[in-house]
């Protein structure tokens, strides 16, 4: 997938928002939330129960409607299996330089894949935090999973990685963990009016090649 994010701040950008003050308002004790989280998730009932504890105070089914919400624009991805959010794709790119001024070191890189990390698994001895699937990479053939920080035992449960995507020593190149969603040119419901408004994002899917021969077929008499 890709990205085109609108950098400039300008007044159609700032105009540009589908969401009022208050529920602005909401997104941001979302995010505050779920990257405060150590896995950086958080159930459907935490988040819905959230809207209490901020002026003005939004209510269950409220919350429940801007979730949803939150979800179909890519802001927020649901885990229906798990009943839990955690931020999407176009939360990471759109907001990333926000996420970053306004977090500080809790919004890191992931140490493999040197992408930032939200959602992931973090080591108990040296506070590494890797994506799920970069530790199932890194540690794919390893009778004793390890943190590719300090050599720590990994505590987490890791999913199984088919042999086919394995790289040498389990880990063969992660690809970036927040890629792209198709968006419209909406700013960003967590910061209204600031530079990180999409402009447009176009996706792109991967093709197979299948070489054929360019001689003729003979013709059986």
């Amino acid at each position: 997938f890709f990205a085109l994010v609108n950098q400039h701040q300008d007044e159609a950008a700032k105009l540009a928002t589908d969401f009022d003050a208050k529920e602005i308002g909401y997104f941001k004790k979302v995010m505050d939330l779920i990257i405060a989280a150590d896995d950086g998730i958080c159930s459907s009932m935490e988040l819905t129960n959230a809207g209490r504890d901020i002026q003005p105070v939004v209510g269950v089914s409220e919350a429940t409607n801007l979730l949803e919400r939150f979800t179909v624009d890519k802001w927020l991805t649901f885990n229906k299996d798990e009943g839990c959010y955690f931020l999407g794709a176009r939360t990471l790119i759109e907001l990333l330089p926000h996420l970053r001024g306004v977090y500080g070191d809790a919004v890191v890189d992931c140490q493999l894949c040197r992408n930032v990390v939200v959602k992931g698994q973090r080591c108990n001895s040296c506070e590494a935090k890797i994506h799920t699937h970069c530790a199932a990479r890194f540690n794919a053939g390893r009778d004793e999973p390890q943190c590719p920080g300090c050599q720590a035992p990994w505590t987490h449960i890791i999913p199984q990685m088919p042999r086919d995507v394995q790289g040498a020593n389990g880990f063969g190149g992660v690809a970036s963990a927040s890629s792209a969603s198709a968006t419209s040119a909406t700013s960003s419901p967590g910061t209204r009016g600031r530079s990180s408004n999409s402009a447009a994002t176009t996706s792109s899917s991967s093709t197979s090649v299948t070489r054929t021969s360019s001689r003729p077929r003979r013709r059986r008499s």
